[in-house]
């Protein structure tokens, strides 16, 4: 109904599509927006105001969580750690939100990657499988670390003797 206008659409400008880019790769605003609102409704269910929510900065605990697995996949995929397709297959016969009547059902897949994830089934697995090699590499460079007794007492003694003190003055009015 003006300059800029778009006739009947809100005339809002186009929000980005991407909230963030780790090494060129962009991390979706979708996916972002999805991993937020996932996040948000676990602390409601567990009763945390929205105000306690927002000191909490699940927005950017999120967006760490999103980062972190993407450097884990690019990290993967340069070191060769791919989630292969029986661990893939596993993943998507066991999720519940695939299942009917307790099995795994085609039709309910399909229907949840087009509706819910709003992509195809090649992407969604793509994703997925990225997903799944960086929990691997994760979970072998866990398996790899050894901590010795000495490192560990070490540690305690120089974490364990801080002390962190708030305090607030007062005036005497």
């Amino acid at each position: 109904w003006g300059p800029g206008s778009q006739g009947c659409e809100t005339g809002r400008l186009p929000e980005p599509e991407t909230a963030a880019t780790v090494n060129g790769q962009p991390i979706p605003l979708r996916e972002f927006a999805k991993s937020y609102l996932q996040q948000a409704e676990q602390f409601r269910r567990q009763g945390v105001p929205s105000e306690m929510m927002k000191q909490f900065g699940i927005h950017k605990q999120v967006m760490d969580q999103l980062v972190n697995t993407e450097l884990l996949a690019q990290a993967a995929e340069k070191k060769g750690v791919a989630a292969d397709n029986d661990a893939l297959l596993k993943v998507l016969r066991e999720a519940p939100a695939f299942q009917k009547d307790g099995k795994f059902d085609i039709e309910t897949y399909k229907l949840f990657v087009r509706e819910y994830e709003g992509s195809t089934e090649v992407q969604f697995e793509d994703k997925l499988r990225r997903q799944l090699s960086a929990q691997r590499l994760l979970q072998l460079v866990e398996s790899s670390v050894v901590v010795s007794e000495d490192e560990v007492k070490a540690r305690y003694l120089k974490d364990g003797n801080a002390a962190n003190a708030t305090f607030v003055r007062f005036t005497p009015t």
